[in-house]
């Protein structure tokens, strides 16, 4: 066997190279010997070829199937792995796993305590987890629900939902929170090659790490104009800090230095934050061409003033509505973070961003948490209030409850599938069919919305003389019903120009234009 034989044969076992080597150094005046030197000989080939063998190992091949090497249309030998060779399975899969279930959780929170509850190694269990006979969860604490918090979170999942069981577009909602910022992880997970070190971290105490309170307001994205261009929905994020001056020399600063401390959080900051910062800010952001109708979610914390029990407050939302602003405060159901979009993960996206900045002191850690803030992808934005809806769907199959699992959607992939953002208003499933809102339901409710436009009426501008071009209103819906006005929900209105003896292609459907 040449070498580029012996690699054609690689994916044979290390008994079937060898004992193939082993008959081309057949002494061919005796016939039964193998010439001198031939077992360190196949042995340097193997090595050189990849394999990780010994002489010894070539030696014993020899010894064991001579007759098969020697005159193979004779004597055959099976030379592969045997069925049954090998380590004895003790305990099969099934038994493992029945005996995992009669050990109460606590003692299966490390292999070393289960161990000892079912008498089993500790390799045993490892190699059960690396072939998927057991596998690694974690459990997290979540609130505690009173069956009167239940009820209402089913109530306000409900208020979301239209009368053809699809939520709502949440356009006119923006979702508030406070948030401690820490200028580090307690534990930080690093990639390092062979042999390098981890950076040594040190802080006088892990319980009085820097940290930063702030106010942030988000709201949903949206397409703005005809040029594609998006909000993000940013509306910003401020902290609750001051300026006091310093009443000592340190090593850090001199006496007299102005520098930044954090101050306390209560209901007055609350007030002075929102009329001070919030309220224009959603005024000042607000993206033209949408209803100035906003409704500011908040939770139950006891620095949020209750809806219009705050003077201040109510008077600035009062001035606003001079200016054709209808602004509202509500609040979320209690007990229910996962009802907030923040809580949800914006608060956790902006916070590994941050993390992946280093900061010395409190100005840097702020102006870490504003650079994340506004570096947040936008397509990140848009799927976090798609998965909004996910979750009042599941909070309504759940009767309330928050011990339900997340389905998996792959907003990304139907995105690159379809080729256009997910629909703000998904289907409620869970009122419709009892089922998950995962991607096969995402992928029908596209399917159906982009086959289902046609067009209602066109209504063209005969173009003039000098002009190679007209101009056209085109007015179309997602509905089957070709009697909606103009004015209900799901109808669109462009005007479009075009060129005349060419196609207008709208929604898969070719339309000719005279």
């Amino acid at each position: 066997m040449e070498g580029n034989e012996l690699d054609k044969c690689n994916f044979l076992n290390k008994r079937h190279v060898s004992t193939l080597l082993l008959r081309q150094y057949i002494d061919p005046g005796r016939g039964d010997r193998l010439v001198v030197g031939a077992i360190d000989l196949v042995a340097k080939r193997m090595v050189d070829s990849g394999w990780d063998v010994k002489a010894r190992y070539v030696r014993s091949m020899w010894q064991t199937y001579k007759q098969s090497i020697l005159s193979p249309e004779l004597h055959h030998h099976d030379i592969s792995r045997k069925k049954g060779s090998g380590r004895k399975q003790t305990i099969t899969a099934d038994e493992l796993q029945e005996k995992v279930k009669q050990v109460h959780f606590s003692d299966r929170q490390t292999f070393r305590s289960l161990a000892q509850k079912i008498n089993i190694p500790v390799s045993t269990l490892h190699r059960a987890l690396k072939v998927g006979a057991l596998q690694r969860v974690a459990s997290s604490i979540k609130p505690h629900l009173t069956p009167e918090n239940m009820e209402k979170r089913v109530q306000y999942c409900r208020s979301f939902v239209d009368n053809d069981n699809n939520f709502v577009d949440m356009m006119d909602r923006v979702d508030i929170d406070e948030k401690w910022f820490y200028i580090t992880n307690k534990r930080t997970k690093y990639i390092v090659a062979p042999g390098e070190e981890p950076p040594a971290r040190t802080c006088k105490h892990k319980s009085h790490l820097i940290k930063v309170m702030c106010l942030t307001a988000m709201a949903r994205p949206r397409e703005i104009g005809n040029d594609g261009q998006w909000w993000d929905g940013k509306i910003g994020t401020w902290f609750f800090t001051e300026d006091q001056i310093a009443k000592r020399t340190t090593k850090n600063r001199a006496a007299g230095t102005i520098m930044t401390k954090t101050k306390k959080v209560d209901r007055v900051a609350t007030v002075e934050m929102l009329v001070t910062h919030l309220l224009p800010a959603i005024e000042l952001k607000w993206p033209p061409g949408s209803a100035k109708n906003v409704r500011i979610q908040q939770d139950n914390a006891i620095p949020h003033p209750k809806p219009g029990t705050d003077e201040k407050l109510n008077a600035m939302l009062v001035e606003m509505a001079t200016r054709g602003w209808d602004i509202q405060f509500v609040t979320q159901p209690p007990n229910s973070p996962d009802t907030n979009t923040l809580d949800l993960a914006f608060f956790r996206a902006i916070q590994s961003i941050q993390y992946q900045k280093p900061s010395k002191d409190i100005d840097e850690l702020i102006q870490n948490v504003l650079a994340a803030h506004d570096e947040l992808p936008l397509a990140i934005c848009i799927k976090v209030w798609t998965t909004a809806q996910m979750v009042m769907n599941e909070i309504i199959r759940a009767g309330g409850s928050n011990n339900y699992k997340l389905p998996h959607a792959g907003k990304e992939k139907i995105v690159n599938e379809f080729g256009r953002s997910i629909p703000h208003c998904l289907p409620c499933t869970a009122l419709i069919s009892n089922s998950a809102l995962n991607g096969d339901a995402i992928r029908t409710a596209m399917t159906k919305d982009q086959g289902g436009s046609f067009l209602h009426w066109i209504v063209a501008f005969p173009s003039q003389q000098q002009l190679s071009y007209s101009f056209c209103i085109v007015v179309y819906h997602t509905d089957k019903s070709p009697t909606l006005p103009v004015t209900a929900p799901g109808v669109r209105v462009m005007v479009v120009a075009y060129l005349p003896h060419l196609f207008l292609l709208l929604s898969r459907r070719t339309i000719m234009m005279n």
